[in-house]
Formats: structure tokens, sequence, C-alpha cells
């Protein structure tokens, strides 16, 4: 059993420790992102009408924030720092944006509808913006799981 232990062990660590722009620039940008799902889940909490998409909400805020910490961990491993919301975004994409506009980031607009929703309407509305924000955090993940170098991150990718 030590023994099967340690080949899988070893066959789960990364062949390439090193990291990249992309790399880099791909964990602080989803980590905004997610940081963006987050809030837009605990803005909807409370307000929910069926509770399937009142989990939905749950599972998002619980899982986008343990990968959060994966990918904050990942930005120290590269040595830098934790990533908190930068100004500018997808630069490593070649396509900078605003951070608050990258592809699927809700609104203030947005976020004072879904606030002032309730039951079915709250539903609708959160998982219309979970929806589009989800597809919008598609290409960077596409972009980095093709241009990365560390095999950890184009694997979260």
């Amino acid at each position: 059993m030590l023994a099967a232990g340690v080949v899988g062990w070893r066959i789960a660590q990364p062949s390439d420790e090193h990291f990249n722009a992309v790399d880099t620039g791909f964990l602080t940008d989803m980590t905004t992102h997610h940081n963006g799902a987050i809030e837009l889940s605990f803005a909807y909490l409370g307000r929910e009408n069926n509770t399937s998409v009142g989990h939905f909400a749950r599972e998002i805020v619980i899982g986008q924030s343990q990968e959060t910490a994966i990918m904050n961990q990942l930005l120290l491993d590269a040595g830098g720092a934790a990533a908190g919301d930068e100004e500018v975004a997808m630069e490593w994409m070649g396509d900078p944006v605003a951070a608050s506009r990258m592809p699927g980031m809700a609104t203030e607009g947005d976020f004072a509808s879904l606030r002032a929703s309730e039951g079915l309407a709250a539903d609708d509305q959160f998982t219309r913006l979970m929806i589009r924000h989800h597809a919008g955090g598609i290409a960077m993940a596409e972009y980095a799981a093709t241009n990365g170098r560390n095999d950890r991150v184009r694997g979260l990718a």
C-alpha cells in the first residue's frame, strides 16, 4: 500500500513548476472573476424562491472560495503576492480591459436589480446573471489552458 501511495503521489506531481505571464495573469484575473460570482451569490441569498437555485448559490460561494484559495496559493508559489482586485484585466491575453468589464462581470445596475428582486424574479435574475458570468470566464480558462506553462494552472483552467 505504501508503494502504491508513493507512486500515486509521484504521478500527481506537476512536471513543470515554472510559471509564465499567462499563468499569473489568469490566476489574478480569475480570482477577481470568482469574487464576482461569490458577491452575486451573496446578493441573491435570502431572496430565493427555488431551493435548488439557492443551493447552487451556496455551492458557488463554497466552491469558488476554495478555488480562490488555491489560486492565491499558486500565485504565492509563483513568487508573487496573493491576488487582489486589479484595475486592468486580461492584459495577459493581449486584450486588456478594466477589471469590472471582464466578460460576464455584473454591473452595479445588475446588482441593484438583483438586490431589489424577491422570489421567482430573484431566481430568474440570479440564474441569468450567473450563466452570463460563467460563460464570460470560458475564454480566459481556454486561453490559460492552452498558453499557460504551469501544469497545475493549466489543470485548474
